[in-house]
């Protein structure tokens, strides 16, 4: 097609990078589709869609190269949940995988390095193919929130680790939080950045939280806000999940539900004083721990305050439907760009 020569000045109006082969808007189609789905899926989606070639392996390496930024609040945050970033390098191994591919073949050029392994693949692959274009790194800025975050929510996910061959995976916890409505960021052994991120946020007075009964989740609340005043609840449909878990008759269940939803504790607690059981016992010790987080539901629903951590729930299943692909096993180092990608 030639060559088009452009000044520095037109090359920054239209951010387009030195030595760089592809257009930012490819890029983001890139980063998109990858963003969605597995490395091979966008390519093909990407091939179908723009009639542009670019292979998984070059995605993968194109996220990797990225930094993503967090998200910057500037008006007071009044409730919070967590959510995913944008991918990294595709860092995961199908099933069947042995080995990884070490060349194209004696005529063919070398692959660049794949951080992933198919079923029918016999070595790995070392080296960079001389055709791929230069990508270099690029920051994406997420959009700037203006309006007040008054509620927040955080939950957790877990992601497959790779280990060394022959040693059972491993499954370790990630951490998303959602401002509701206006972002949201997921960390990976990394609380104290999560920390710092909400905290640089220009928090409300009073800022509502929401989550289950974790603990994990309400020690990071704890260090949340620490001169402002945080309204805690207990999410109502955990709550629920753990009262159905005690059984026995429903209509003892409904009487507790209706007690708990208007923040009734110690009646609902009183219905259960003619009987004894393990899972009743349970229920009493979750229920008293927590019992300044329960709240009037019904009251606060009406006021149109938030009562569940649903959004933040919401964003941990699509991240862990990114990241937990049948097989795939991600390297620690690269997983907190994974979950970056994914939320920004």
């Amino acid at each position: 097609m030639g060559e088009l020569l452009i000044t520095e000045k037109q090359a920054t109006y239209f951010d387009v990078r030195a030595y760089s082969q592809w257009s930012p808007y490819l890029e983001k189609c890139c980063l998109l589709l990858s963003a969605n789905s597995s490395y091979e899926h966008a390519s093909e989606d990407l091939k179908q869609l723009t009639g542009m070639s670019v292979s998984r392996g070059t995605q993968q390496r194109l996220v990797q190269r990225y930094e993503f930024e967090l998200l910057t609040v500037k008006e007071a945050v009044s409730s919070t949940s967590a959510q995913e970033p944008k991918l990294p390098l595709q860092e995961f191994e199908l099933p069947t995988a042995k080995e990884a591919v070490s060349s194209t073949g004696p005529q063919g050029p070398k692959l660049p390095p794949q951080e992933f392994e198919l079923p029918t693949a016999k070595k790995a692959v070392s080296e960079i193919s001389p055709q791929e274009p230069k990508v270099l790194a690029h920051e994406l800025k997420l959009p700037t929130v203006k309006e007040v975050v008054e509620e927040m929510s955080i939950d957790g996910g877990k992601v497959r680790l790779r280990t060394p061959q022959g040693r059972p995976c491993e499954w370790r916890d990630y951490k998303g939080v959602n401002l509701h409505d206006l972002g949201v960021a997921a960390f990976f052994r990394d609380n104290a950045g999560l920390v710092k991120w909400v905290n640089q946020q220009p928090l409300a007075n009073p800022l509502v939280s929401i989550g289950d009964g974790h603990d994990g989740v309400w020690n990071l609340f704890a260090e949340i806000g620490p001169t402002i005043f945080r309204l805690e609840i207990l999410d109502w449909y955990h709550l629920m999940e753990n009262l159905e878990k005690v059984g026995g008759s429903s209509s003892r269940l409904a009487r507790v539900k209706a007690l708990l939803w208007s923040g009734k504790v110690d009646a609902a607690l009183k219905e259960f004083d003619d009987w004894e059981h393990p899972r009743v016992d349970n229920f009493r010790a979750y229920v008293t721990k927590h019992r300044h987080r329960i709240v009037n539901y019904g009251y606060y629903q009406a006021e149109g305050i938030s009562i569940g951590s649903g959004e933040v729930e919401s964003t941990i299943k699509q991240v862990a439907a990114r990241v937990k692909l049948s097989g795939a096993q991600w390297k620690a180092a690269n997983v907190p760009q994974v979950l970056r990608h994914l939320a920004a």
